[in-house]
């Protein structure tokens, strides 16, 4: 038994940052990151017996990671009916200082998170695969079990969407 507990545990150190930043991807810097992460290795343990090989590993992790993450965010969006308006309001707006050509990289990488997050989950997670933790187009699309043209139009509609939100200097492709 210490054998499978050593090995998963060389799983959980190879994968932790793929997961850590997919999660954070989907979900933005929420506290919520570190339970979900946690969630994907607790099923990752549980699901290895009925690993077949098909995918690679990290496939297979990364798409736990998503899975769970959009979970995640169904349950954020089924609950943030109890928050006040104006809550919901805040998180909603942009800020005033988008086209600020003086904004530091955290605040630009705040604003890009923001507009990431409200894209529609589908083309979240192709941006996030492909822009954020790099993967190829095909290894989104069979991480997402998607055909490779729905990739490039989920990732055109959502580079459009975050154009407009954000303005064209950026978003670069």
């Amino acid at each position: 038994m210490g054998g499978d507990d050593n090995a998963f545990r060389h799983l959980v150190e190879r994968f932790m940052d793929e997961v850590s930043r997919t999660v954070t991807g989907m979900m933005g810097p929420v506290p919520e990151v570190d339970d979900v992460v946690q969630e994907v290795f607790i099923k990752l343990h549980r699901s290895l017996s009925t690993y077949r090989g098909e995918a690679s590993l990290k496939t297979f992790v990364v798409r736990m990671a998503i899975n769970k993450s959009l979970d995640a965010l169904r349950k954020r969006k089924r609950s943030s009916w109890l928050k006040p308006w104006s809550d919901q309001e805040a998180l909603s707006r942009p800020s005033a200082d988008v086209s600020d050509f003086n904004m530091t990289s955290r605040e630009r990488r705040n604003e890009l998170r923001r507009a990431i997050n409200i894209l529609p989950e589908n083309q979240r997670a192709v941006i996030v695969l492909r822009l954020v933790e790099d993967i190829s187009t095909e290894e989104t699309a069979r991480i997402l079990d998607i055909p490779y043209g729905t990739v490039l139009s989920r990732l055109k509609r959502g580079l459009d969407k975050l154009r407009i939100e954000l303005g064209d200097s950026v978003i670069h492709d």
